[in-house]
């Protein structure tokens, strides 16, 4: 479970939850990765790759990746 924090989190009717996430890690975002923020659990299902390739590495120095998100239940482990 990787810790992060959403910076945007906008809802569209025909792909879901696209959300702006700081990963604490310094990893890049993963298909399938899962992750807490305020008490919620997260699983990613796609990555948004921006148009521009500046942009892209500026975002993955900082660890800002846009994603598809769902949420999803708390394993019970935690």
């Amino acid at each position: 479970m990787r810790k992060a924090i959403i910076l945007k989190k906008d809802n569209y009717s025909r792909i879901g939850t696209i959300a702006t996430i700081k990963f604490l890690d310094g990893k890049p975002a993963g298909i399938t990765d899962t992750f807490m923020f305020e008490g919620s659990c997260y699983k990613i299902l796609g990555v948004v790759v921006p148009g521009s390739s500046e942009i892209l590495w500026n975002n993955s120095l900082e660890g800002i990746y846009d994603c598809r998100i769902v949420k999803v239940e708390k394993p019970d482990s935690l």
